[in-house]
């Protein structure tokens, strides 16, 4: 197998990595044998143990909407509007949450909705505009990065789009979109022929996330790797990993026992064991 890189995550910044033969030889054991993983993820610190944190949480629940809050009813209005498809009236009220209430706390909420209708009416550069807006220190800065992502993905700069997604995993590992960030990244990656950046997010994905319900894709991405990446490719240690995905199917684990990617998995295997006979004939 070739060298293969782990990556280190970093709380504030892109991943760095680090070209680690052995130890990323050793994680893909872990996974094709089913050995226990004792390493865990870096620890975040909490929001509430940061500095300065009690002051802003304070601030945060003084300025909290009340009910008849004029920002409060423009999202309601926008979030009606946007599950109606009524796309320019939703963005209507976002924006003017945006314009006309900068001191609401939900402004950065509006911010997020707006470019969400942004990409849905192709406006990807304005989206990213909308996004970029949304300052770090607030909750919905995770958000603001895997929705540029999204945008960059949809102009079709895919090596971008892998790089935000990658920083919502850096940068806040338990967001719920944390694990999806990585397999939209480790998918990008394959399509664009940079298997190792690929295999280290897909690694990471499966060693820090196997209660996701992306560890079956994670697990399918794995084996796609080793089977279509032209540095990395390893028909037999795809045919494992695919295997192995079948062998969880049949055991019904947890995201793999009803997964749809399921006759997939069977339909590869049964095409690279094909191509192992014809070798050997």
């Amino acid at each position: 197998m070739k060298a293969l890189a782990v990556l280190i995550v970093l709380a504030v910044s892109l991943p760095a990595w680090s070209k680690d033969y052995k130890k990323t030889e050793d994680i893909i054991n872990i996974i094709l044998g089913e050995k226990e993983n004792t390493e865990t993820q870096p620890a975040v610190q909490p929001e509430d143990k940061k500095p300065g944190a009690d002051k802003k949480k304070a601030g945060k629940e003084a300025s909290k909407p009340s009910a008849e809050d004029p920002a409060q009813v423009l999202v309601k209005n926008g979030i009606r509007l946007y599950n109606s498809g009524l796309y320019d009236g939703a963005l209507a009220s976002f924006q003017e949450v945006v314009n006309n209430h900068p001191d609401s706390p939900l402004k950065d909420q509006a911010r997020i909705w707006s470019g969400r209708i942004q990409i849905r009416q192709y406006k990807y550069d304005e989206a990213i505009s909308s996004f970029s807006a949304v300052p770090a220190d607030s909750g919905e800065y995770p958000a603001a990065i895997f929705h540029s992502a999204e945008s960059y993905a949809y102009k079709r700069e895919m090596i971008k789009a892998a790089e935000f997604y990658q920083r919502v995993a850096a940068q806040f590992p338990e967001h719920d979109q944390a694990d999806n960030a990585l397999f939209r990244a480790g998918s990008i990656y394959l399509e664009e022929k940079r298997g190792n950046q690929a295999l280290e997010n897909t690694v990471r994905l499966i060693r820090f996330y196997r209660d996701r319900e992306t560890i079956d894709d994670a697990y399918y991405l794995l084996g796609k790797i080793f089977e279509k990446d032209q540095e990395l490719m390893d028909l037999e240690t795809s045919r494992k990993v695919y295997r192995l995905f079948l062998k969880k199917a049949s055991a019904g684990e947890a995201h793999f026992g009803n997964s749809p990617l399921r006759d997939r998995v069977k339909s590869d295997l049964e095409r690279i064991e094909k191509s192992y006979l014809m070798m050997e004939e």
